[in-house]
């Protein structure tokens, strides 16, 4: 809905809305459904559950593990989307525009609010909390058992919108803007499906003797048929041979992740082309994380500091996974755009943009601001840059060529600093150095500039006159100068390719 009438200190632009979404979701979780046999030749000590020091020779006649899934892997869930949002453009002069704007969202079943914590693990815990060969330190149960009443839906999603622009000039050439905005993140709602399958669907890992050994506590020697009979598999969970079931526990009072987003800079107009700069800020708090209570990390924060002590695989239970609110991100940008839209003059026509992006992003608490999953805990994952490309330009364009027939030029072109990458692990803290390796650099256009090269070109000829309707018919060269773009391993060896060879394209349209 829109609202022009009111004219109060100003022309105002009142934009009001709202949605609902009423949906049933029927989910097959059926991961895992078919077992995963690894093979290797030499395998770590580790890999094979052995308990030795390893390393041993498979050679490739066995396999070492095995991963497979049981149990219903069907979920039905419910879950109402709400929004509604109030927004006034206003304008007190010809030059100044404000945005003044608020949205608000709800969700009915975010997270499971009625989930209630099984017997089976209440009883383990109950008995093996403050054991310290179960945990090293004890979960607050309060936090994380429930009887289904002690999670409360989320009513609180309040996002204020503000935002201006402000013309310099009386012909609005020069014009500064900016703007602010909270924004909420919904990401629970597949963890929640998965608190429920964890238990109800586990992933078993089988280990396998090396056929030169005695088989270990935790192992089991192989045998042919598992590779083709889903009951001999079967048969080692209902023997007890598979270890335990993952549990994962959801805090009842966790919150909903979000940021302040802004930004602030300036335009100009140069006849048809508009160039702006931009300051681009993120700040982001309550990043919603799940990781390992059974793992702790050795000597942390000393010169001796290094991973990590594994617990758990007990009383029926291989791994405790629980909830944490404790990622926090930063990101801050500098954007530089020029924009020419399209315009045709007579016969001719033509309009490209430039995009120029230069970036800074970290992340506390985890490794990856997406990652679902802190190993081990979030505690031990300080505040570090992220492994993301610093420097990026996209440039594109399409130009009337009159003189070929009528023939439409068009192009993509992007080029990139690359990705950085680790020197080392944080698993090894003291060697460790976050993007401490940055890809070798390759010439375009200017020398030594780029890891990342692409250009794709495009020719179009229009037929519209074609019947009834309009044929186009089009020529794609996608990375036309055959660049290899290589990702990397933190080391000057290219690890494998981001992109694929150059390949031609031909195909048409047709419309009416």
């Amino acid at each position: 809905m829109t609202y022009t009438g009111f004219h109060g200190g100003g022309d105002h632009v009142i934009k009001a809305g709202a949605t609902a979404n009423f949906l049933t979701f029927d989910i097959n979780k059926a991961n895992n459904d078919t077992p995963q046999f690894f093979y290797d030749d030499t395998v770590n000590a580790g890999q094979s559950n052995c308990g030795c020091a390893g390393p041993l020779a498979y050679n490739y006649r066995v396999p070492y593990q095995v991963q497979f899934a049981t149990g219903d892997p069907l979920v039905n869930a419910h879950n109402a989307q709400i929004g509604a949002f109030l927004q006034d453009d206003w304008s007190p002069s010809s030059r100044l525009t404000l945005n003044l704007g608020i949205r608000w969202d709800f969700e009915t079943h975010m997270f499971n609010y009625d989930y209630v914590t099984p017997d089976t693990v209440r009883n383990v815990f109950r008995q093996y909390n403050n054991d310290p060969t179960f945990l090293p330190a004890p979960i607050d149960t309060a936090e994380y058992f429930t009887d289904g009443t002690q999670r409360h839906k989320f009513y609180g999603a309040y996002q204020p919108r503000l935002g201006f622009s402000y013309a310099l000039d009386n012909e609005n050439k020069t014009t500064l803007f900016g703007g602010w905005g909270l924004y909420y993140d919904r990401s629970f709602f597949d963890v929640s499906v998965d608190e429920k399958l964890k238990l109800r669907r586990p992933l078993w890992t089988v280990y396998f003797a090396d056929p030169d050994s005695a088989v270990r506590p935790g192992q089991v020697r192989w045998d042919g048929r598992y590779l083709t009979n889903p009951a001999a598999l079967d048969s080692l969970v209902t023997t007890g041979q598979t270890g335990g079931k993952e549990v994962w526990l959801i805090g009842n009072h966790t919150k909903a992740p979000h940021s302040g987003q802004w930004n602030v800079g300036v335009r100009h107009a140069f006849g048809d082309v508009s160039v702006s700069a931009a300051y681009v800020g993120v700040r982001g708090y309550d990043g919603f994380v799940l990781y390992w209570a059974n793992i702790t990390w050795k000597n942390f924060g000393t010169p001796t500091s290094q991973c990590c002590t594994f617990l758990g695989n007990q009383h029926g239970f291989s791994n405790i996974i629980v909830s944490s609110n404790a990622v926090k991100t930063w990101y801050d940008a500098l954007q530089v755009q020029i924009v020419r839209p399209y315009k045709r003059v007579g016969n001719w026509g033509w309009g490209g943009g430039l995009t120029f992006t230069s970036g800074q992003r970290s992340v506390q608490g985890n490794d990856n601001a997406d990652d679902e999953l802190a190993f081990p805990q979030p505690q031990f994952i300080v505040k570090h840059p992220t492994n993301d490309e610093k420097s990026r330009v996209v440039a594109n364009w399409i130009v009337d060529l009159p003189f070929a027939y009528g023939i439409q030029f068009s192009g993509l072109m992007t080029l990139g600093s690359g990705p950085r990458y680790d020197v080392g692990g944080r698993f090894s803290p003291n060697s460790w150095v976050p993007g401490g390796f940055s890809p070798p650099q390759y010439p375009f256009i200017i020398p030594g500039a780029w890891a990342y090269r692409d250009v794709d070109l495009t020719l179009t000829k229009d037929f519209p006159q074609f019947g009834r309707g309009t044929l186009s018919v089009r020529v794609d060269v996608f990375n036309v100068f055959n660049f290899q773009n290589f990702t990397y391993g933190g080391t000057p060896t290219p690890t494998g390719l981001l992109s694929d060879g150059r390949r031609v394209q031909i195909g048409t349209d047709f419309s009416f």
